[in-house]
């Protein structure tokens, strides 16, 4: 391949280069075999010379952002401008960090994953009984389904359920990373029904495994039909009748 020599302009711009502090040093051989430098050269020697430029923000802060976004309008309803909005990127930014919306989305689901372990381990922070532990629980997962700027209908849901009615059938991806926030609700609930009643009596490992997904199983229900509009009453009721079914099976 034949290389044209350097325009003026391009002659000035490859001085200025020449000349900048970082490359005060830097020899300059063509790459491109004529005696004069070429465009391609330049290229080649700023792409040696001056790395891309650093992210100019926090990458998980700007996911954070991007949570109650997806929690509210789901995947679908979420568009880019408002995507782009609320994480205050521009395109180029964006595309560069994280290539494109789905991306966002699963490290959002992360996001969200991170939250809830914290808060349901600090809900059952100092708690000794079992049936005080799985209402402590069922209490902060319903505090965090709550939406705490009073839209809608009052409640967001829970980011798990809420995506796995709208995306768990069709994107494997994403029904693998609900399945990890599916584990964590269990491995909580699990801890909470191991410990001994007020008597010291405990449950075999089985019942605690089986009452675990009965508690997800129940608390999801209940977070799609408070979104739907269930009175709060209702939500109450469900809530101690999840709680009674938790307390029937015989301890050992």
């Amino acid at each position: 391949m034949t290389t044209e020599p350097l325009t003026p302009a391009l002659e000035l711009a490859a001085a200025g280069l020449l000349i900048s502090a970082p490359l005060a040093h830097v020899q300059w051989a063509p790459v491109s075999g004529t005696m004069w430098l070429t465009a391609v050269d330049i290229l080649y020697q700023m792409v040696r010379y001056f790395p891309m430029r650093p992210k100019l923000f926090d990458p998980d802060a700007v996911i954070a952002s991007a949570l109650p976004l997806f929690w509210r309008q789901g995947y679908e309803g979420t568009h880019m401008p408002e995507l782009l909005d609320a994480m205050g990127l521009g395109k180029a930014s964006f595309y560069n960090a994280f290539t494109s919306k789905h991306a966002v989305f699963l490290a959002v689901l992360d996001c969200y994953f991170g939250a809830v372990d914290h808060i349901l381990a600090r809900a059952l922070e100092g708690e000794k009984h079992r049936d005080q532990a799985a209402a402590c629980l069922l209490d902060a997962i319903l505090a965090v389904a709550r939406d705490q700027e009073g839209k809608t209908v009052g409640w967001r849901g829970c980011l798990i359920g809420n995506t796995a009615l709208e995306m768990g059938a069709q994107d494997e991806t994403v029904r693998d990373r609900l399945n990890q926030g599916v584990h964590l609700l269990r491995r909580h609930f699990a801890n909470a029904l191991s410990l001994a009643d007020r008597d010291g009596r405990v449950l075999p490992d089985s019942v605690v495994s089986a009452l675990a997904l009965h508690a997800v199983a129940g608390i999801q229900g209940i977070l799609v039909l408070a979104k739907a509009g269930m009175f709060e009453e209702e939500i109450r009721a469900a809530k101690l009748t999840l709680l009674s079914t938790l307390r029937a099976s015989q301890p050992i």
